[in-house]
């Protein structure tokens, strides 16, 4: 018996549609969102302590260049798990098609939503 499958199966030969990358992306924000869901609680909470602790926490983000970046990165995070949960529901409901010309423009309009919104959320941070 000959065994046709690949020895070595290079990943980075494999060619994927847009409809997979969105998935994955998703599944990539879910993460970042899930690991540092805890650390804003936190703030939020050390925020809410008093009124000396909320103008510290103030201006250390007014000042903390990487901070900024930090949470443009969470904030994007966020924004595009959220369009592609909403893409993702809509889907599940019967209320979009599941056939592939209609997934290539639902994620094309998620990654456009995506790229507007975070170029927005940039210039408001900055």
């Amino acid at each position: 018996m000959k065994n046709n499958r690949p020895v070595n199966l290079n990943l980075f030969s494999i060619k994927l549609i847009k409809t997979a990358i969105a998935s994955i992306l998703h599944r990539i924000s879910g993460i970042i969102i899930f690991l540092f869901l805890w650390l804003f609680i936190y703030i939020l909470d050390l925020s809410l302590y008093s009124e000396q602790t909320f103008n510290l926490l103030q201006k250390f983000f007014n000042e903390n260049f990487i901070f900024k970046v930090f949470l443009w990165i969470i904030s994007t995070a966020t924004i595009y798990h959220a369009i592609l949960g909403i893409r993702h529901i809509l889907i599940d409901f019967s209320l979009l098609k599941e056939d592939l010309k209609t997934a290539n423009i639902t994620a094309n309009i998620a990654f456009l939503f995506t790229i507007t919104t975070s170029i927005l959320l940039g210039i408001f941070l900055w």
